[in-house]
């Protein structure tokens, strides 16, 4: 009886874990069953909005800009060549004033030079006279030296006749001497007249030689004379006076100086890798070019500007020459200076450029302008990404990284040699981060294009 009662009470031991056991999985599948499964949260993908231009052909101009300082393309040095006292000086000649060529600067008192001048002028009247009468004397000798000969042959005449007179005994020994000693007397006057003959030619000859120098002294007595006044070579700005009115210069004495203002040069100092695109487009001239050349911009059909601002009347600009490169090279800035000449002028020009002249020490902006490329491929430079990566538009509005070659990059502006054609949408928004095969929303930007335009042709101020 005691072993049923233990088994009986193992078995409702048994039940009493079992029984609620089973409530629960018989609970848990009702409650699964009637249970509503959660609802998905809807993923919403973000399209960012992009800025676009087609890609298209268009023409480039290529320029580079340098910096320099004007300098004059020479510069006189005034000195005396004369000495004396200033007895005039141009209302204009202080520092800093302008005189046109021609005009008389400065005169030294040239009394002094006058004498001497009109000395050395009847010095060479005397010796033309004195070379005249030789002529005369020449004349005449030759005319007596006929006579004298004559009177010879009639006298050698007669004391031939008195020696046969004599040998006849017809006349004295005495009568025929007489006869004799007057033939030798008058060989002696022929042969004076020959003498005075043979010495003319030596003595006209010392007469022209005189005659010569005191030409030559006259000559020399002019120029002294025109030493006596300066006058301006040149269009020139006065940059140094050292005498005034009355004072007295020595020889040698500097004067004056003042620099031409006709034109005026500067040595611009231009980044080497930055001229490539200009050479780039003037490259099949470059055979024209040889040591006579005067100017590599006319040779070469590279164009020149100078600007200069911060001037009383705003921006102001020349057309200039480019005429040469220098003889130097900074390793340093990796820079090369290249010289661009100015021609000013002070009369005969239109009002807009009437007196504007481009002086000594202004610091100027130089801009070269090579020959027009045409039908190239040009983006903004906004547009290219480091290692040369252009983001595209494919026809399915969707992002691709496309790899470029550059030509060359300018301004604002990159012209790509290879990597893009035309009809290429170019993604100009910065996009981060920018995955291949996202999806954008594109917007033509046509303002960034038309700028783009203008800027490739050189229009944008």
């Amino acid at each position: 009886m005691t072993k049923k009662k233990k088994i009986f009470g193992i078995f409702i031991k048994a039940l009493m874990v079992i029984v609620p056991i089973a409530i629960g999985i018989v609970a848990f599948q009702i409650m699964s069953k009637s249970k509503k499964p959660p609802k998905q949260k809807e993923v919403v993908i973000d399209i960012p909005s992009v800025r676009v231009m087609p890609v298209k052909p268009m023409e480039v101009v290529p320029r580079v800009l340098g910096y320099g300082t004007a300098e004059p393309i020479r510069t006189w040095k005034a000195s005396a060549q004369v000495s004396g006292r200033i007895i005039f000086t141009h209302q204009q000649l202080q520092k800093g004033s302008i005189i046109k060529q021609g005009a008389e600067v400065l005169k030294i008192d040239p009394t002094e030079y006058l004498i001497n001048l009109t000395k050395i002028k009847a010095n060479i009247q005397n010796f033309k006279v004195q070379i005249a009468q030789k002529d005369v004397e020449k004349k005449n000798h030759l005319k007596l030296l006929d006579l004298q000969k004559a009177e010879l042959k009639f006298k050698q005449k007669e004391a031939k006749r008195q020696l046969e007179l004599y040998k006849k005994k017809i006349t004295s020994k005495t009568a025929y001497e007489m006869q004799l000693q007057g033939v030798i007397s008058q060989e002696v006057q022929v042969q004076n007249i020959n003498n005075s003959l043979n010495l003319l030619p030596i003595q006209i000859e010392l007469l022209q030689t005189q005659l010569e120098q005191a030409q030559s002294d006259l000559e020399s007595a002019k120029l002294k004379l025109s030493y006596t006044t300066l006058t301006a070579p040149f269009d020139m700005q006065i940059a140094f006076v050292n005498n005034k009115l009355s004072e007295y210069v020595q020889a040698g004495q500097t004067i004056l100086e003042a620099n031409d203002i006709s034109e005026t040069e500067i040595e611009a100092q231009f980044v080497q890798k930055a001229m490539k695109p200009i050479f780039l487009s003037v490259k099949n001239r470059s055979g024209v070019l040889n040591a006579e050349t005067i100017s590599i911009g006319e040779a070469l059909g590279i164009s020149a500007k100078v600007r200069l601002s911060g001037s009383m009347i705003g921006e102001v600009e020349w057309k200039a020459s480019f005429n040469r490169r220098s003889d130097t090279l900074d390793t340093e800035t990796r820079t090369i200076g290249l010289i661009v000449s100015v021609k000013n002028k002070l009369q005969n020009d239109e009002p807009s450029r009437r007196g504007r002249l481009l002086l000594k020490g202004a610091y100027c902006e130089v801009e070269l302008k090579g020959q027009v490329q045409k039908d190239m491929i040009v983006i903004p430079r906004s547009a290219l990404h480091p290692g040369n990566i252009v983001l595209l538009l494919d026809s399915e509005q969707k992002l691709i990284k496309t790899p470029v070659e550059v030509l060359y990059s300018m301004s604002d502006f990159a012209v790509i040699k290879s990597g893009l054609k035309s009809g290429d949408i170019v993604i100009l928004s910065d996009i981060v981060p920018a995955v291949n095969g996202m999806k954008v929303d594109p917007t033509v930007d046509n303002v960034s294009f038309e700028r783009l335009v203008a800027d490739a042709r050189g229009d944008l101020l």
